[in-house]
């Protein structure tokens, strides 16, 4: 909302829900009281933003995102599953409705474009991250959320899930993997054929095409002090 209106105002961002990442990739701390008292002796700082529109389209949207923009397997579980389900079962019902993802897993044959250098690859999971986490898992260690560029992982798809989930598992511990696709881009380009939902922040992302811009110290953010 910010964003859309062109406010400044600054904003302290507690570690809680879906901001659990972004929180943790400022430096706050797990506890909330302590995570209060950072805010409140902070320091603003500019802080990078992510805006996604969707292009060629009649209905162009704009929205906005301080952690990860994603698409494919797992990534809008969140989304399909029953609010109901979530307030009865908790962590539960989304397993529950990621396994029902596996039964109709498919790859995505996408172009990406970033920065001006397309390439073809046919993924299975697309995670573009500002910070270095999703889900409390490191999966961009060199990010820095004051560079100007997204960091992107494109996940290839397999012959199976298991394969595939077998490659991100190596990425996640290191291992060099060609079926992890890495890059740094400020901007991408994102054009598939295929129907395919997308999540920002936890959120419905539009629908392909799509472009994907990082705004360099865009948002005014409460950041940890040096003494804290």
């Amino acid at each position: 909302a910010l964003m859309r209106r062109s406010l400044s105002i600054p904003l302290g961002i507690l570690p809680a829900g879906t901001a659990n990442d972004f929180a943790g990739a400022l430096g706050m701390s797990n506890n909330l009281k302590k995570a209060a008292r950072q805010i409140a002796y902070g320091v603003v700082e500019p802080i990078d933003c992510g805006r996604v529109e969707s292009i060629d389209r009649a209905d162009k949207q704009e929205i906005y995102f301080v952690n990860i923009f994603s698409f494919g397997i797992f990534t809008t579980t969140s989304q399909h599953t029953p609010e109901e389900m979530k307030h009865l079962m908790g962590r539960a019902a989304y397993m529950i409705e990621a396994l029902k993802e596996l039964k109709k897993v498919r790859g995505i044959p996408l172009t990406i474009t970033a920065d001006g250098e397309a390439f073809y690859y046919p993924t299975l999971m697309g995670l573009v991250l500002n910070g270095e986490t999703a889900g409390r898992v490191p999966l961009a260690r060199r990010s820095s959320l004051r560079d100007g560029v997204f960091d992107c992982l494109f996940l290839r798809k397999r012959d199976t899930v298991v394969q595939s989930a077998v490659d991100m598992m190596l990425y996640v511990l290191g291992v060099r993997t060609t079926a992890v696709k890495y890059l740094q881009a400020s901007e991408l380009t994102l054009v598939t054929p295929v129907s395919e939902d997308t999540d920002v922040d936890g959120q419905s992302g539009g629908r392909f095409p799509m472009r994907v811009c990082c705004l360099r110290g865009a948002l005014n953010i409460v950041c940890p002090s040096e003494n804290q």
